[in-house]
C-alpha cells in the first residue's frame, strides 16, 4: 500500500519534504519563504522553477496540469491554434 500512499501526496507536500527547497524555491522566483508555506498547491507560473531545484517531475507537482493526457490535449490546442485550417 505504500504506493497508494505515494500517489496520495501532493506537489506541495513533495516540495515540503525536501529539504530547504522553500528557501532555494524563493530565492530563485524573488519572494519569501513564507509566501512559497502559504501555497495550497504549486502555481503553475512556479511548477518550471521548482521541477529544476528539486528534480521532483513537474506531472508530480501538479498532476492536473502536466499529466500525459493533459500534456496531449494542450499539445493538440496547440496545433490547432497555430494551424486553424487544419
Amino acid at each position: 500500500m505504500l504506493s497508494d500512499l505515494a500517489m496520495s501526496i501532493t506537489g506541495i507536500e513533495l516540495v515540503r519534504a525536501t529539504r530547504g527547497a522553500s528557501a532555494k524555491i524563493a530565492r530563485a522566483m524573488n519572494i519569501t519563504r513564507s509566501a512559497v508555506s502559504q501555497w495550497d498547491k504549486i502555481p503553475a507560473e512556479a511548477v518550471v522553477v521548482i521541477e529544476q531545484i528539486t528534480n521532483i517531475p513537474r506531472s508530480k507537482l501538479r498532476p492536473d496540469l502536466f499529466s500525459p493526457t493533459n500534456m496531449h490535449s494542450v499539445a493538440t490546442s496547440l496545433c490547432v491554434a497555430q494551424n486553424p485550417h487544419r
